[in-house]
């Protein structure tokens, strides 16, 4: 059963926020570990078409994504800036 929460984003460098929401499904995806099985909430995030998102770093637009990509804490990570979209 999917789950609506009205949740709001920030960009981690211009502070801009919008509102967005997190549609959540229980028990969906299931990790193993040592002997263990985990069940955890899967989440999308809806309502924020032109952010993009990579680990912990939210960016609103092309500019402060770009100036994010150029401090440290966000440079180290791997992989790439995702959209929400």
């Amino acid at each position: 059963m999917p789950i609506h929460i009205p949740a709001e984003a920030t960009c981690d460098h211009c502070g801009k926020t919008a509102p967005c929401r997190l549609d959540c499904a229980f028990g969906v995806r299931t990790h193993a570990w040592d002997r263990r099985e985990f069940e955890y909430v899967a989440a999308v995030v809806r309502g924020l078409d032109t952010w993009v998102w990579k680990q912990d770093g939210v960016a609103c637009s092309d500019a402060c994504k770009e100036a994010l990509a150029k401090d440290p804490r966000y440079a180290g990570y791997s992989g790439r800036w995702t959209s929400f979209g």
